[in-house]
């Protein structure tokens, strides 16, 4: 109760300091002189302290590196993954045969239907809950699956947006 009230002391002289600073600003505008206003040094010179003891005494400018360098590998290797199956995905989706494109149709659709939060929860605690299976790989799993429903679309849509002319054309001059 001690340090409760002395905490009161201090936001009440805190208050009060802050209403004659206001007062002296307000009577300078009213004089017509130039505002300078007061940095708060005492507060600038605790987040310099705080910054100092968190990132380089206790070592967690380390720990921020580390999810960085995590995030990248997830990244990469997720496009990586993704782009490739999200290739397999809109052959799958663009076939003449009925089961394959019902397959692409229905993956893409419940893929894009569901967060990636949702899906990174159902693969790691249902799906491989019982392996032994590293967080990591089953985000760069779960980013891959996501990642490649959107590419397929991206993929079609581009196939599908040439004109038949230009596809007969290059086909005449030998690309494929």
């Amino acid at each position: 109760q001690i340090i409760e009230t002395e905490r009161q002391i201090h936001l009440w002289e805190r208050k009060i300091e802050l209403q004659e600073q206001m007062q002296k600003i307000i009577k300078q505008l009213e004089t017509g002189k130039d505002v300078i206003l007061e940095i708060d040094v005492q507060g600038a010179q605790q987040i310099k302290e705080k910054f100092h003891k968190n990132f380089i005494e206790q070592n967690r400018y380390k720990m921020i590196f580390e999810g960085l360098w995590t995030t990248t590998k997830i990244s990469l290797l997720a496009t990586l993954f993704g782009t490739i199956l999200g290739a397999i995905i809109c052959m799958m989706r663009m076939s003449n045969k009925v089961f394959l494109n019902a397959f692409a149709r229905i993956y893409i659709k419940a893929v894009q239907g569901t967060p990636i939060v949702v899906l990174l929860l159902i693969l790691y605690y249902v799906i491989f809950s019982n392996l032994n299976i590293s967080a990591l790989v089953v985000s760069v799993l779960g980013f891959t699956i996501d990642f490649s429903a959107y590419a397929a679309e991206i993929f079609r849509s581009s196939i599908e947006a040439i004109p038949e002319g230009q596809a007969i054309a290059a086909r005449a001059l030998g690309f494929s």
